[in-house]
Parts: structure tokens; C-alpha cells; sequence
């Protein structure tokens, strides 16, 4: 007898991750800590926030989002604001600074594995109420 090959099926499990992404384009208050980060954000899609006027409670001033990474690349993250007083920080999931830029240009590049990070921004209290809002922007390669 001939031995013929048989075709041999099997099911086997798929695993997806399907994030619910902030869309924004403005932030959401509170994002004033880690844990309430505005997130996970889109990368080459522009955000915005403004810090809020002279009076109002501090932790406003501080606004975070978080990026997920799902391949190893660079991150080039951007804050255009108005103002020349700002901060804009990276970290990474266990709380860490990555990277730093506290002088415009406001923009940093870092290459980063996947997994989950943090970006911090903060500019100046402006008590202008038609003040412009801050810019922010992540781009990933």
C-alpha cells in the first residue's frame, strides 16, 4: 500500500490587542499625574491643552499623556506652545525620566522599545483667557 499526505488541521489561538486610543485633540482634565494620563495617544496626530489662568488650582498646570509602543523605534516628541516657560518629559512605565527639554525648542527624540510611556508637559500660567493653546505631537519611526 501507497502511504498518500494527508493534510493535518489545527486551531490554533490569536491573541490581538485592541487599544482604545484618547482622540482628543484637546486634553481631558484631570491629567494632572501618572495615573490619570490622557491615553494612549496617537502618534502624527496634534493635541492640545493650555495651562490654566493665575488662581486655579496648581496641579492644572500639569498635564500627562501616554504612548504606547508596540515595536522597537524612535519616538520625536513635540510642544509648540506660546510661552518660552515650559517643561516637556518622558518616562517610562516605572515612573522613570527618560529625557528631558526645559529650553525652546521643545522637542526630544528617543529610541524606545515597546511597551508603555509617558509624556509630561507643563508651561507657563498665562491669565490671558484667549491665551493659545499648547501644541503637542508625537511621531513614531
Amino acid at each position: 500500500a501507497s502511504l498518500r499526505e494527508q493534510p493535518v488541521y489545527a486551531q490554533l489561538p490569536l491573541a490581538v490587542r485592541a487599544y482604545t486610543y484618547f482622540e482628543g485633540p484637546s486634553e481631558a482634565e484631570p491629567n494632572n499625574s501618572f495615573a490619570q494620563a490622557n491615553g494612549p495617544i496617537r502618534f502624527s496626530r496634534d493635541y492640545s491643552g493650555r495651562s490654566l489662568a493665575d488662581g486655579a488650582d496648581p496641579a492644572y498646570t500639569k498635564d500627562f499623556f501616554s504612548i504606547r509602543v508596540t515595536s522597537p523605534g524612535t519616538a520625536a516628541v513635540e510642544l509648540d506652545t506660546p510661552s518660552p516657560d515650559g517643561q516637556l518629559q518622558l518616562f517610562d512605565s516605572a515612573f522613570v525620566r527618560l529625557d528631558s527639554v526645559t529650553v525652546p525648542p521643545f522637542r526630544l527624540s528617543r529610541s524606545l522599545q515597546p511597551g508603555l510611556y509617558y509624556v509630561y508637559v507643563t508651561t507657563a500660567i498665562n491669565p490671558n483667557p484667549n491665551q493659545q493653546p499648547y501644541r503637542l505631537r508625537v511621531n513614531f519611526q
